[in-house]
């Protein structure tokens, strides 16, 4: 697998400093357009150039390891939150915890490209919300609500990571073969198929970004944490307000 090459060819390196062009200066409808096509035309290309080896595979794993971790990690945060609130007495209104989870905002510091563009981009699919259903994060938002006696609605943490009471693989839109026995999430397969990210985006990433809101009858939100998840493990700093 040579990522370099991949990225040194001239489709891609046009379409990366054409999207790097992007500005708020120009008519925001046509420049919104204009760029989410191009997006959807790199994760195009970069699909096709995809290499289904053993090194490839290798970092896919590990990523959605890291992944799920994270996941994990949120999970049980608002799992926690929830249960503590549900034994408060004195609430009045509509209460609901929600949590999502980011790719980290800094472009990998760990991918063999390190070119402006190609950090551009990473902003772009991060931040600047071309893709709408990532401002709910990898996957949708866990929500626990006081309108449901703060559950979220799932049996336990697997059940919202595949959907489903049994271990799944979503690895829809990967070669099946190669990927048959991979165990992907389908927060991996939102990223990959739904959020613009390539393969080759998402094997560099160790950051993710944790994020915990109070929400009160619909309006006023309260943000219990912010936090970034190192490498996708459970020791994090905590930055918790209280």
């Amino acid at each position: 697998m040579n990522v370099r090459k991949v990225f040194e060819d001239p489709r891609v390196v046009m379409l990366e400093e054409e999207i790097a062009e992007y500005t708020p200066l120009m008519p925001v409808n046509e420049s919104r357009d204009y760029v989410e096509r191009l997006l959807g035309l790199r994760h195009r290309l970069l699909k096709e150039m995809q290499v289904y080896d053993d090194e490839m595979k290798a970092m896919v794993v590990a990523f959605n390891e890291r992944l799920r971790n994270a996941c994990i990690e949120l999970y049980n945060r608002v799992e926690k939150l929830a249960d503590e609130y549900a034994r408060k007495d004195d609430l009045s209104g509509k209460l609901d915890i929600e949590g999502r989870i980011y790719l980290g905002h800094e472009y990998p510091k760990k991918h063999p490209i390190q070119r402006a563009s190609a950090m551009d981009v990473w902003e772009m699919l991060t931040q600047w919300e071309f893709f709408t259903l990532y401002n709910q994060g990898c996957p949708a938002t866990l929500t626990a609500s006081s309108t449901q006696s703060f559950s979220h609605g799932y049996k336990d943490v697997n059940e919202w990571l595949y959907i489903g009471n049994n271990v799944h693989n979503w690895n829809y839109e990967l070669d099946s073969e190669w990927s048959k026995d991979m165990h992907l999430t389908h927060v991996f397969s939102n990223l990959y198929t739904h959020l613009g990210f390539s393969l080759y985006d998402l094997i560099y990433v160790e950051d993710f970004d944790i994020k915990v809101n109070l929400k009160f009858d619909n309006s006023v939100y309260y943000p219990l944490n912010k936090e970034r998840s190192k490498k996708g493990n459970q020791n994090t700093k905590n930055n918790s307000l209280s």
